[in-house]
């Protein structure tokens, strides 16, 4: 039977990357089933308004329509009552053209997430949360607005924390198999091949360095040729973070009394 690998976490954490590197070692990915299935059903409504996401959404159908496996499923994803069942179609085939393999979803999003989980093929659905180090994160967000001419958004410490933390929870009330993973411990403590990943990742981000990408500063080069990590996110899970600043640790007790009581 096959297997559906689900990576979750946010923009710019990693699940590229980290998709790459699953395939590289004979996994099937599929890509972002969910933002895919969205694109195809938005088709009938959305050239009525040309905002840049629908723009996007016209690039990535008109790709789609020349793809081998999305164009048959096309005017099936469309018909189907609901986006579960619409999921449940992409995996279905998926898994008929890939029978006994393990499947990538890197969907990110906890909506998507839901969808997967809720359809009949939800019971072989593993997810992997992946965190980036908010730092490193934040840092990564600026430069891709910047690369790609986005319209600047406020990306804050709260965010970022509500959404990793809001994810990790629903993963535990939902007794769903999941592992976490640490964006920084994969690239530096040889996971994967620690020399291939670098470079990717240079080539990706089409960064000078990597390390300044990760870690914000030269100056970290010794400690990070030895390995050791300076910006650990495993804090996340019990709310006793390092003292990034005085405006994260603020936020982070405020969120805890208000959203995180159980």
């Amino acid at each position: 039977m096959s297997k559906i690998i689900f990576l979750a976490g946010m923009p710019r954490s990693g699940t590229t990357l980290i998709q790459g590197q699953l395939c590289k070692i004979g996994c099937v990915c599929l890509g972002e089933v969910g933002q895919t299935i969205q694109s195809i059903r938005r088709e009938k409504i959305k050239k009525s308004k040309l905002s840049p996401k629908n723009h996007w959404n016209n690039k990535k159908y008109d790709e789609l329509e020349y793809n081998e496996f999305w164009q048959p499923l096309i005017p099936r994803i469309n018909n189907a009552d609901n986006v579960v069942k619409a999921t449940e179609i992409v995996y279905q085939e998926a898994i008929r053209a890939y029978p006994d393999s393990i499947l990538v979803d890197s969907s990110k999003h906890i909506g998507h997430l839901r969808n997967s989980l809720n359809g009949k093929y939800g019971s072989i659905v593993e997810v992997y949360h992946v965190i980036r180090d908010y730092k490193s994160w934040l840092r990564s967000i600026i430069n891709y607005e910047k690369q790609y001419g986005l319209k600047k958004e406020k990306f804050s410490a709260l965010r970022w924390f509500y959404v990793n933390k809001k994810l990790e929870l629903f993963l535990k009330k939902n007794l769903v198999k999941s592992h976490t993973l640490y964006f920084e411990q994969l690239v530096l403590l040889d996971e994967f091949n620690d020399l291939e990943i670098l470079t990717q990742i240079s080539k990706f981000q089409r960064y000078d360095s990597i390390f300044f990408e990760m870690f914000g500063s030269f100056k970290n080069m010794d400690k990070i040729n030895k390995g050791i990590i300076k910006y650990d996110a495993r804090w996340i899970i019990d709310f006793n973070p390092p003292i990034y600043s005085f405006f994260l640790d603020r936020y982070l007790r405020t969120i805890k009394k208000k959203h995180f009581k159980n």
